[in-house]
C-alpha cells in the first residue's frame, strides 16, 4: 500500500487543480433560472427591511449579470412580468423559497463578503459539484487504481448532468453530495453519529431529505441491533435521531405551507387527487426512464447487481428503495432530485464488483 502512496497523492493534486479551475468555470457561467431570482430576493431579505428595496435590488443584480436576452426571457410573460413589476407580489412568491435556510443563508453569507449576488447563488452548486466528485474519488479509489478512479470521476465531473447542474442556482446541488456522503458513511459502516450528522446537513439543506433518510437509517438501525453489531445506547441513540430528521421534515412542510397555506395547497393538492396523481407519477418515472444519465446509472445498476458482494447489494437495494420512495411520495420529478443517488450508486458498484484487495476505512 505504501507504493501506491505517491499515486494516491499526485491525483489528488491534479484532482484539486482541475476542480478549482472547472469550479470558477462554473461559476462565470451561470445557468440562469426564474429561482434564481427568488434565491436572491430572499436572501436580501435577511439584510434589507424594506421588501420595494428588495425587489429594486434582486432586479438590478439581474440585470447587472444577465445578458439582454436572458434578461428579456426571464422577464417576459404574465406571471414574471407582474414580479418584475409588483415588489408586493413578489415578495409574496419568496415565501416557497425561504424555506431552503441553509442555501439561503449560504447566498446572504457569500454576498456580504463581496461576491456578486447572482454568483452567490451558484457558487454552492459549483462547489457541491466539486464536492461530489471527491467524495467519488475518495471511495472509489480505496478499492481501484487511483489513477483509473482519477479518470473515471474526472469524465463524471464534466458529464452533461454535472456541467448543467453546477451552473444551476439551486439547493439540490448543495445537498446532492451530503446524501452521497450517508451512503459512503453507511457503507463503510462508520461511527452513527456521523451518519446523523451528515444526513442532518442534507435535510437543513432540503427538508424532504429528511424523510428518505430517516428511513434509510431506521432500517439499518434494525438490520445492525437484529446482528448485535451495536450496542443497545449507540442504537436507541440512532432511532431518536432518524425521529428528529422525521421532526425536521414535518417542520420543513409546515413552513412551506405557512405563508400561504390556501393557495398552496390548491397548487399541490392537485397532484394528489385521482386524475392528477396517476399523471404525475406516470410523468415522473416516464421523465426518468428517458433521461439519458438515469436511464445509464439504471441499466448499469440492474446488469451488475448479481455481481456485487452482499454490501453492495444491500446498499445498491436501499438506494433504489429510497429513490422508489420519494417519486412515489413526491411526484414532481426534477432530475437535479437524484443526482446524489445516482453518484452513491456509482460508487457502490465501482467499490462492489470485481476483485476486491481488503476494506480500508475512509
Amino acid at each position: 500500500m505504501q507504493n501506491l502512496l505517491p499515486h494516491r497523492i499526485a491525483t489528488w493534486l491534479l484532482f484539486t487543480l482541475l476542480a478549482g479551475w472547472w469550479c470558477h468555470y462554473l461559476v462565470q457561467h451561470p445557468a440562469l433560472n426564474w429561482d434564481a431570482i427568488a434565491y436572491m430576493g430572499a436572501a436580501l431579505e435577511r439584510s434589507v427591511d424594506d421588501p420595494v428595496e428588495v425587489h429594486r435590488m434582486t432586479f438590478d443584480a439581474l440585470k447587472e449579470s444577465a445578458t439582454e436576452r436572458r434578461y428579456k426571457e426571464l422577464t417576459e410573460g404574465y406571471y414574471r412580468k407582474r414580479a418584475l413589476t409588483d415588489a408586493a407580489f413578489f415578495n409574496g412568491e419568496l415565501g416557497k423559497y425561504r424555506i431552503k435556510p441553509m442555501y439561503v443563508r449560504t447566498i446572504a453569507w457569500l454576498h456580504a463578503r463581496g461576491v456578486p449576488l447572482v454568483f452567490a447563488t451558484v457558487l454552492p452548486s459549483a462547489l457541491g459539484s466539486i464536492f461530489l466528485s471527491a467524495i467519488f474519488l475518495a471511495w472509489v479509489s480505496r478499492f481501484r487504481n487511483p489513477w483509473l478512479a482519477l479518470a473515471v470521476t474526472l469524465l463524471l465531473m464534466i458529464s452533461n448532468p454535472m456541467w448543467y447542474l453546477g451552473r444551476f442556482s439551486t439547493p439540490d446541488m448543495m445537498s446532492a453530495p451530503w446524501l452521497m456522503l450517508v451512503f459512503c458513511l453507511l457503507y463503510f459502516r462508520q461511527n452513527w453519529w456521523w451518519v446523523l450528522a451528515t444526513a442532518a446537513i442534507a435535510t437543513s439543506i432540503r427538508s424532504d431529505n429528511g424523510l428518505l433518510l430517516g428511513l434509510l437509517i431506521l432500517y439499518y438501525v434494525w438490520s445492525y441491533a437484529r446482528q448485535k453489531e451495536w450496542a443497545f445506547a449507540k442504537t436507541w441513540g440512532a432511532v431518536g435521531g432518524a425521529a428528529v430528521l422525521g421532526i425536521v421534515f414535518t417542520a420543513g412542510l409546515a413552513a412551506f405551507f405557512m405563508d400561504d397555506p390556501v393557495g398552496l395547497i390548491k397548487q399541490y393538492g392537485k397532484v394528489y387527487t385521482p386524475k392528477g396523481y396517476p399523471y404525475h407519477l406516470s410523468y415522473s418515472f416516464t421523465q426518468f426512464a428517458h433521461r439519458s444519465s438515469g436511464t445509464l446509472v439504471t441499466g448499469v445498476a440492474l446488469a451488475s447487481y448479481m455481481f456485487l458482494r452482499k454490501q453492495g447489494q444491500q446498499t445498491l437495494l436501499l438506494l433504489g428503495i429510497l429513490v422508489g420512495i420519494r417519486i412515489i411520495l413526491l411526484p414532481l420529478w426534477e432530475e437535479r432530485f437524484f443526482i446524489g443517488y445516482e453518484w452513491a450508486c456509482l460508487a457502490i458498484i465501482a467499490s462492489s464488483l470485481g476483485p476486491q484487495k481488503n476494506r480500508q476505512v475512509v
